[in-house]
This record gives structure tokens, sequence and C-alpha cells, in this order.
């Protein structure tokens, strides 16, 4: 039997002191390669003391520590997560977990870590100036954010069934994954029209639906026959698509388990996805969507090699599975969408 998943955020403890460091170090590292690595292994001594006085806390799944934040008083030190853990969501539980806390918050900010400074922003930090670090002579900015200056509604993502209109901006997001990466292996991105007919023909019998911040879709999702015979009826592929710009604001989290949700209302028993995975990562495929969809409770159902062709180089192709229902001698009928749309409706997804 799959393990259930069990998440939580707690204070840090001594015993805990290892495994947050060896995050601390190894993010570092990576994520800081303008710095000499050096640099950082040198302090991680000095670090751990600190990491004893300091206000700490984990993000913790079935026992594992996954990242952790750490705060002096209101300045943030830091959010770190393990690289195979990243654009799960697990940074911005941290962060919302520190802000139910405190009225305000600091933190600096390398500028050339650009996904920090974007993510930072997207959470309601603004920029108070630039500076320079002493030790290792990087520009860096300082950030601030404080409640009640408007970042919950900004941050918050609401749910809502696509509408045919919404193609231009869902074809806005699709592009880039076409134009600029081996995610999917379609080569030319769809013209508006036979975009919305692929809309419309999803929205038949599964749902298709939209994440919106601020008034502005961010992503979207949808389910698909998985095949067409009818013994095929419980099982369906998911497909998700999330823009660039907003890939680590917990959307896809949000969408899939939306998309779950509402599956099992039509009683749809297995959930499939099929994913473009490279042999080595490079500048058009790295494993993060093999990666999320295990965080996600999925696992593998079997690997096809060098099945894509893209960019001049060949792609293997997975196929990750999830049962969300139990398997019985007499299944319940599934239903088409517009059929529990108005279960769902006000629960699930706002209209």
């Amino acid at each position: 039997m799959k393990k259930e998943k069990n998440c939580r955020i707690r204070a840090m403890t001594a015993e805990d002191l290892d495994s947050v460091a060896k995050i601390w170090l190894d993010t570092n590292v990576e994520v800081h390669s303008f710095i000499p690595s050096e640099y950082w292994k040198e302090n991680l001594a000095l670090v751990k003391g600190m990491f004893l006085q300091a206000e700490m806390y984990v993000y913790e799944e079935n026992g594992e520590i996954l990242g952790f934040i750490g705060l002096d008083q209101s300045y943030i030190a830091g959010i770190f997560v393990k690289s195979q853990y990243r654009s799960l969501g697990i940074g911005k539980a941290l962060l919302d977990f520190v802000k139910e806390q405190n009225e305000e918050l600091t933190l600096h900010v390398y500028q050339k870590n650009e996904k920090a400074v974007h993510f930072y922003k997207r959470e309601g930090f603004r920029i108070q100036r630039k500076m320079t670090d002493k030790d290792t002579r990087e520009e860096e900015y300082l950030l601030e954010w404080s409640k009640g200056s408007g970042v919950e509604d900004h941050a918050q993502i609401l749910l809502r069934t696509a509408n045919l209109s919404d193609a231009p901006r869902l074809l806005e997001i699709y592009a880039p994954y076409v134009t600029d990466t081996a995610i999917t292996f379609e080569y030319d991105v769809p013209a508006v029209e036979e975009f919305r007919e692929r809309m419309e023909r999803t929205l038949e019998k599964y749902p298709y639906i939209v994440a919106v911040r601020d008034g502005r879709i961010i992503g979207y999702a949808y389910a698909s026959a998985f095949a067409e015979r009818a013994a095929y009826g419980w099982s369906v592929e998911l497909s998700i698509y999330v823009d660039m710009k907003e890939r680590h604001s917990g959307a896809g989290r949000k969408l899939y388990d939306a998309l779950e949700a509402i599956l099992k209302e039509m009683h749809i028993l297995n959930v499939n996805a099929c994913i473009a995975c490279p042999k080595e990562e490079d500048e058009y495929l790295d494993r993060n969507s093999v990666q999320f969809h295990e965080h996600m409770g999925f696992r593998l159902a079997g690997e096809f090699h060098d099945s894509g062709y893209k960019f001049g180089r060949w792609y293997n192709m997975v196929w990750m599975e999830k049962m969300i229902g139990e398997h019985t001698d007499q299944p319940l009928p599934v239903l088409i969408f517009s059929q529990v749309k108005d279960k769902v409706t006000g629960r699930i997804l706002a209209e």
C-alpha cells in the first residue's frame, strides 16, 4: 500500500541540524554558482552555530526534512528547499507560515539569483535598495514585505472552469513550451482557432480549469481520455501548463488537487500523465515534471526510450499513474463534467 503523505511545518530541533546544514550547503553551491563553492564550505561550521541560535522552522514530509526557513526576529536569513522538491510550493508554504506570525519581513537576495528575486516579488516583497555584499562583492537587493499592503489579495489563486474566450491567453501560456522546451513534443504553435476547438472538445466530457490571480490567468490544466475503448472509461490523462514566470507559485499543485477532486466526483479511478523525460538534462528539458508528479503521489508505470525527437536530439517518454478511487467489481458509472459542475462550483471552483 502506498504510504500517505504526512506534511507539517515545525520548529527545528538540535537533531535536525545536520540535515538542515546539508540543505543549506547544497542549495547555496547550486543556486549561487556565481560564487565559488569554497566560500559556502568554509562558512558551514559558522552557519551551523548560527542555526542553533536563530528561529528556525523545517518543512517535513513523512519524517524527511525537505526545506527550512531561518529568522532573526523579522529578518529572513533564507528559505532553502532540496533541489528535487523545488517548484512544489514548499518555499511558499514556509514563507506563508512566517507571514502569519509577523507584521513585516525583510531579506537580502543576490541580484543574479533571478528566480529568487521573482519569487519574493510575486509574494509581495518590494525592492527597497541595491547594495553590495561585503563578503562576496556581489550585488544584492534588500526586499521588504508588510502585512495589510494588499499582498494577500494579490497572492491569492482562484480556480474556475475555462471559457472558450480564454483561448488566446491559454495559448500565450502554452506557446513557449512548444518553441523553447521539449516538455511538449508539438513542433508548431497551434492557431487560436485550433486551440479553442481543442478546449471545446475536452469540455464536452472532461474538466478544463484555469488558475487566476489578480484577474490574470497564470496556468491551466485539463483531463482527457486515456484511451478510446469503453473499458478505459475510468482512466484519464492529465495535462498542465503554468506561465513560465509563475512556475514556483503553487498554481500547479492547486490545479492538480482540484482536478483530482473533480474527477473523483465523476467516478474516475485512475489518473495518468505522459511526460517527456531527458536521458540527460539539457537546456530544453529537465526532470522537474517527473519530480512534481512524484510529489503529487504519482508512481512510474513505464518508460519509452528515444520516442520523441525535438531540437535535434532524442528524448524518452514516461507514463506515471495515480489511483484515486477503489477498484470494485461493480464500479460506479462515469459521469461527464457537466453533470458534476454544479456540485463542485463554490467548493472546488469559483464561478
